[in-house]
Formats: structure tokens, C-alpha cells, sequence
């Protein structure tokens, strides 16, 4: 399940209603159970272009710069990307150190490396700049693990329009597995709070100091 923040509509221009192009899509993954409020704190979302006054839009959010996993650039034009060199500074000045993915056009490659050099921008995190014509020439999806449970395969289709512009199809997969009661309860781990953050953070959950890196699942 996809929930849609829509930061921007607006071509070209801004207007005072309306932003320039801006898409969040959180990846939700209906089976995480326990603690709710934790399972949305940590649910990873990607960014569908990033118009200039994105990163304004998203304060306006509860939608944290951590956790954006992914921004796709569907083409180079200004209100598509100029929001980009901007929203990547202030990751790194929130002190984000968590590897980023970005999937654009090789063009968008050349703006940030020249941003870069010109404004002494620097990354504390790695950037892994995904060429989109690189990924069309190899024939396949593209995919993006979560987690081993949680993972969305990326389609791209190529548009028309007066640049390279493209469309990305995004098909999430989750698994549901159960948790094995029986092994718990050998293990000694009580039932309540600590069943529900261990369905959420699947394998490893501290206890008493303790850390279970056994497979409870069945």
C-alpha cells in the first residue's frame, strides 16, 4: 500500500497555492504490528521529482528526511530538479549518514558534481546516482530492498515530451510471516510489547541487554 503527500502541482512556476513538482509516496507495510507509532516513525518513503521549494513543502509534512530512501528525477527540466542540490544540503546538515539512492537522468549527475565543486557542497552519506538511460539499455526492473520482507521493484517508461522524460511504475512486495510462538516462549521471551516490536523489527530486538538474532517465524 502506497500513501501519496502531493507537495507540488504546479508547472513551470510556482504559484501562491501551488507548488512546482514534488511527489511523496510512503511505502506502507500493512502487517507491521506492535507499536504503531514506531512503525510509522520508520516507514521509508521516496521523493517523485524535487522542484525548487520541495524541502519548504516537507516541513509542512510529518514526513521525516530520514527516512527518504529514493528520489526519482523523471527529467532535467528546472521545476522538475532545481529543489534537488538544496534538499540533498540539509539532509547532510541534519546529520543524515544513512545511504541515499537517486534515479534521474545523467544530466542531473553532471549538476550536482558541478554544485558540488562551485559551493563546496559535501555528502556525510553516500549518494548512489542511478542513470536511468543505463537502467533502460540493461532491460529490467529495478529493485529496492527495505527490508527482506519489504522491497518495491521500479518499471520505467520512457515519454514524450520536448526532453528525455520518463514515468516510473513502483510494485511493492511484502511478506507476512508468523511468529513462531512456541520457540518464543523456550527463548523466555514474555508475551506483549516485546512480541510486538520484534514482528516490526523482524529478527533482532534488544531485551535485558540481550539481542535475539534467531529466526522466530514460522
Amino acid at each position: 500500500m502506497f500513501e501519496l503527500t502531493f507537495l507540488g502541482t504546479s508547472a513551470g512556476m510556482p504559484t501562491k497555492h501551488r507548488n512546482v513538482s514534488g511527489l511523496a509516496v510512503e511505502c506502507v507495510n500493512p502487517y507491521l504490528g506492535g507499536d504503531k507509532q514506531r512503525s510509522q516513525k520508520n516507514r521509508p518513503w521516496v521523493l517523485i521529482d524535487c522542484g525548487e521549494g520541495t524541502q519548504h513543502q516537507l516541513l509542512h509534512t510529518a514526513l521525516s528526511v530520514r527516512k527518504l530512501s529514493v528520489i526519482f528525477i523523471t527529467h532535467v527540466h528546472g521545476d522538475h530538479c532545481y529543489g534537488l542540490p538544496g534538499l540533498l544540503a540539509s539532509m547532510a546538515m541534519h546529520g543524515r549518514t544513512e545511504p541515499l539512492i537517486l534515479i534521474a537522468p545523467k544530466p542531473i549527475g553532471k549538476l550536482l558534481d558541478t554544485v558540488s565543486l562551485t559551493t563546496e557542497l559535501y555528502f556525510p552519506f553516500a549518494v548512489k546516482f542511478v542513470a536511468i538511460e543505463d537502467l533502460l539499455a540493461s532491460g529490467g526492473p529495478y529493485q529496492i530492498e527495505f527490508s527482506p520482507n519489504h522491497h518495491i521493484t521500479i518499471d520505467i517508461t520512457e515519454l514524450s515530451h520536448r526532453t528525455s522524460s520518463y514515468a516510473f511504475s513502483l510494485t511493492q512486495t511484502l511478506k507476512h510471516r508468523k511468529l513462531d510462538t512456541q520457540k518464543l516462549i523456550e527463548a523466555g521471551v514474555p508475551a506483549g510489547k516485546v512480541l510486538g516490536q520484534l514482528q516490526v523489527f523482524e529478527k533482532e530486538i534488544l531485551q535485558d541487554g540481550q539481542v535475539l538474532s534467531f529466526d522466530v517465524f514460522v
